[in-house]
C-alpha cells in the first residue's frame, strides 16, 4: 500500500514531536514474555532518518520499532505529561490587577483615608474594562487574591504621605 503524501508529512510532523519530547513512544522489547511491561523509546529513535522510512502503523499503534538492536512491539504514542501540565489552567491574574491598579494610580483613584478592601470592587471594576476577555475570572476573584497585589501599592500611597 503506497503512503499519501499528506499521511507522509503528518509521520515527519510526530517524528519530530517524538523527538523534541512532546510526545514519548513507547512499546515491549521483542521477545515479550509474560508480565513484561512497557518500556519507554529513547527520543534518539525518532530522530529524522536519511536511509528512509520505517513506517508501518497499525489501527490504534505503529506496530513495531527497531533501534539500537533492540526490537519494539506494540508501540503506542502519547503526549509528554509535562507537555500536558503546562497547557492547561488559568493565566494568573497577577499582571491584569496591577495593570489595573497602575491605571487607578494616576487618577488619584487610590485614596489612603480609606481602607484597601473599599478599593476591591473599583480594581476588578477595572481589570474587567481593561481585560474584558477576564472578564468572569476577574469578577470572581477572592479579596485575599486582590489584596495580595494591592497591599504593596496601598502601602507605598501611604507611606509617601506620611
Amino acid at each position: 500500500m503506497k503512503t499519501s503524501d499528506k499521511e507522509l508529512e503528518a509521520y515527519v510532523k510526530l517524528r519530530r514531536a517524538l523527538h523534541d519530547g512532546r510526545y514519548i513512544g513507547i512499546g515491549f522489547a521483542d521477545p515479550r514474555r509474560h508480565g513484561d511491561l512497557a518500556m519507554q523509546i529513547p527520543k534518539a529513535a525518532w530522530a529524522p532518518n536519511k536511509t528512509g522510512f520505517e513506517l508501518e502503523i497499525g489501527p490504534v499503534c505503529f506496530g513495531h520499532w527497531k533501534f539500537e538492536g533492540l526490537y519494539y512491539l506494540d508501540v503506542r504514542i502519547a503526549p509528554d505529561s509535562k507537555h500536558l501540565t503546562k497547557s492547561g489552567g488559568r493565566p494568573t491574574l497577577g499582571p491584569i490587577i496591577n495593570d489595573s491598579i497602575l491605571q487607578m494610580k494616576p487618577g488619584g483613584e487610590i485614596d489612603v483615608s480609606k481602607t484597601q478592601v473599599s478599593h476591591f470592587d473599583q480594581i476588578r471594576e477595572t481589570a474587567a474594562k481593561l481585560y474584558p476577555m477576564h472578564k468572569a475570572e476577574i469578577l470572581k476573584s477572592k479579596d485575599r487574591t486582590i489584596a495580595k497585589y494591592f497591599s504593596k501599592f496601598f502601602n507605598e500611597i501611604n507611606n509617601l504621605g506620611e
